[in-house]
This record gives structure tokens, sequence and C-alpha cells, in this order.
């Protein structure tokens, strides 16, 4: 299994992650009884997600989750200004974007990544949208509870396959999360499907491909006792009959104008990261980017299920 490894500063893709530098403060004065309009409110994403079966597949084992996390306060009185009964005030505290791509004979697949997506989504909506404008030390909080939830999505897979006498199957699932309290950036990742990070035209590879193949890349020495196609194994998922799972975890502080690309192997198979990086790089909507890069990967064969998740800040 490769370790887990947490690697808060990216240094070695040159991401910026200073911290609230520069950023205008807010006028606390009423800012719950009678807010005011936010100053530097962070951007509102543009989002899309699809998910198809390809050329080859008879059954589509992925799924995507594209969603918003609030919180709403309600004022029903106050003695303060003219704020009515029953105002709403709420406050957008995250975004969380999944990709899982499940693995398991007889619908096993399918169940896997749905019920682990779901998991996940769970814990996260319980424990996480509270740490809004986060610093460095509740950074570290956040990659802990990051850790909790992806157990938590592997306790459930294993629950689910016992009730419903699956267990045989050793069915399992990738899972890679994208999580935005802005202006941080938390991932998620166990398995092979990806997120990368394209900025000013440049492009950042976020994960790694937890399989054997790149593990022998990694340390060729093994490749006289590997099997011959290691392409697709994967060293570490989310299920799959075993309790071994690492979480990889990685935080980036993003700027306005970045894009996030969630996708499974199912595009990665057919298109390069050069090409990623070029539809990422084009001034179209996350829709249209979304759309051209599963039509590409099934124009090239579309061996296996594609699933892509685009967002632009």
């Amino acid at each position: 299994m490769k370790p887990e490894h947490i690697d808060p500063a990216l240094d070695t893709a040159g991401i910026d992650i200073r911290m609230n530098e520069g950023q205008p403060e807010r006028d606390p004065t009423l800012r719950v009884i009678r807010p005011r309009a936010q100053v530097g409110s962070p951007p509102e994403p543009d989002v899309h997600g699809i998910t198809e079966l390809g050329r080859v597949r008879a059954h589509n084992d992925d799924h995507f989750l594209v969603s918003d996390l609030s919180r709403s306060l309600w004022i029903r009185s106050s003695s303060v200004g003219h704020a009515g009964p029953r105002r709403p005030v709420t406050t957008r505290q995250a975004h969380l974007y999944v990709v899982a791509d499940g693995m398991g004979g007889h619908g096993g697949g399918e169940i896997a990544s749905s019920v682990a997506m779901d998991a996940v989504a769970d814990y996260v909506f319980e424990a996480m949208p509270w740490f809004a404008h986060l610093d460095r030390a509740h950074g570290d909080a956040q990659t802990e509870e990051l850790r909790a939830a992806l157990l938590q999505s592997q306790q459930r897979v294993f629950a689910v396959a016992a009730r419903k006498g699956l267990s045989h199957l050793r069915m399992g699932t990738t899972l890679t999360l994208a999580y935005v309290a802005w202006p941080m950036l938390y991932v998620l990742h166990a398995g092979d499907s990806r997120c990368y990070l394209s900025r000013a035209d440049q492009l950042w590879r976020m994960t790694t491909d937890h399989t054997l193949a790149q593990a022998l890349e990694q340390h060729p020495q093994l490749r006289d006792v590997a099997p011959g196609n290691t392409t697709h194994v994967l060293t570490n998922a989310v299920g799959a009959g075993t309790d071994e799972l690492s979480a990889e975890i990685r935080r980036a502080e993003l700027v306005p104008g970045d894009r996030l690309l969630l996708c499974t192997d199912g595009l990665t198979a057919h298109v390069s990261d050069p090409e990623i990086a070029v539809a990422l790089a084009q001034p179209e909507t996350s829709a249209e980017t979304a759309r051209s890069l599963v039509d590409l990967a099934n124009a090239r064969g579309g061996s296996d299920n594609v699933t892509v998740v685009v967002a632009r800040f």
C-alpha cells in the first residue's frame, strides 16, 4: 500500500497557499442581525458534472456529486434595528465535488461507488461546514476530518456488502473529493481517479494514481516479481475486501480564474494531460468543457465508463 501523506504546501507545484494576505476586512458591526453586503465575497463557481457509459461497458459503475454546503440562521425577533420575524441569514460555507469509480461484479461496483460517495458526503455535511475562513491550525483539523470521512465510507461499504450478502464480490471503489472553503482547496483521494488544477494555462495533477503500474514506476526493481498487466491493478481503494486504506490529502489556496477537474480513469485512458490542459484553458463554460472531454474519450474508443466534474472559480 502507498503510505498516506499530507502535502500542505504543494511546494513542487509552486501553488501559493499564503493565508488571507491582502484580503479586505469585513465590517463586524451587526453583521448577522443587520448584515451589509460582503466585501470580497468568494466567487460563485461554474460547475458541471457528466457520467456516461462509454463505448464498451454494459454497466456504469461511476458516480459523481456536485454540492454546496451552507448554514442558515433564522431571526425570529430582535430589539435591534429592523430585524423582522423569521428573516433568514444564510452563509455559503463550502463546495463539495466527488467522483467515484466502482469495481465488483454483478452490480457491486455501482453499489460501492454510490455508498462510499454518500457516506463521505454525509460525514462532510455533518462535521465540516463550520470551518469557514480557515487558518493553518484549522487546516490541520480539516485534514483529520477528511481522513475520518474516508474511513467512514469504507465502513459503510463493508456494512452494505454484508447486509446485501455481497461480501464475496470484494466490491470497492476509487474516491476523489475536492472540498472548497474559499479560498482553500482540500483534496482527498484513494484509487486512480484524478484531480487536476488549472491556473494561468498551467496544469497540476493534484493526486497520485494508486496503482501497481505507478508503484513500479517509482520502484522499478520490483518489475521482475510483478504480474504482466499492471496498468489497472489498484493498490489503494475504498472497500475491495481489505481493511487497508490510505488517505492522500492535499491542500492549496485557490485564486479567481482557477479551474478544477475531477475525473475517473475512463477519461485519462484516452485523453492526455497536455490535452486536458488545453481543454481547461479554453474560455468555455464548465458544461462545454466537460462535454468536450467526455466526447473526446468516447471518440477514441470509450473503453470504460467516463465521468468528469469541471469547476471554474
